[in-house]
């Protein structure tokens, strides 16, 4: 049974998907909330792109409610051994509150890194976007589905304003026995 999650926010180009793998080595099992979108849109044979994630997105959550793309990833999670596991792209309230409600020991993390280093990430490494409005669609994508008021929630804040390296890993590090020693966490018994 999973005992804790940890709930990755940030907006695109932030480093959050390096902030999972720092978790990985520490022995957490990482999932990505933007696989439910990929799969489907691979599934309708569409090509992924800021705007097909967009409407794909909104069109899965007006089907299935605000919280369905972090239903999906619950299912996955909850078919695994895993007792520890980082969830990389939370978006909303609605899915802190469904995972909120689901697991013995949560916390949000709020990856943060200014505008300019964040695109400028995306632009040096993404083969699919190459312009800086391109990088602001995914920006307001993130803002429309509210990210912004899931930022709010955040029990930690991991600042990745610098180039990766070892002091990044050990903030990551930091925060895991932290949150091991935490017993003021939220829990699902209240």
């Amino acid at each position: 049974m999973t005992e804790q999650v940890i709930a990755l926010v940030g907006m695109p180009g932030v480093g959050k998907f390096r902030v999972s793998d720092a978790f990985a080595i520490l022995g957490y099992k990482s999932y990505e909330m933007s696989s439910v979108i990929k799969g489907a849109l691979a599934s309708e044979g569409i090509a992924v792109s800021p705007a097909s994630m967009k409407q794909k997105s909104f069109s899965i959550r007006d089907a299935h409610g605000e919280a369905a793309i972090a239903a999906a990833i619950w299912g996955q999670i909850s078919s695994d051994a895993r007792t520890r596991v980082v969830v990389d792209g939370i978006r909303s309230m609605a899915e802190i509150e469904y995972f909120r409600e689901r697991v013995d020991r949560f916390a949000v993390v709020f990856c943060f890194a200014p505008t300019e280093v964040r695109h400028n990430r995306i632009l040096a490494k993404s083969k699919k976007i190459r312009t800086k409005d391109e990088v602001r669609l995914l920006d307001a994508n993130s803002i429309a589905l509210g990210i912004g008021e899931a930022a709010l929630l955040a029990d930690y804040l991991l600042d990745l304003t610098e180039t990766w390296g070892a002091a990044s890993s050990n903030k990551v590090r930091t925060i895991a026995e932290s949150l091991e020693k935490r017993e003021d966490l939220p829990t699902n018994e209240g």
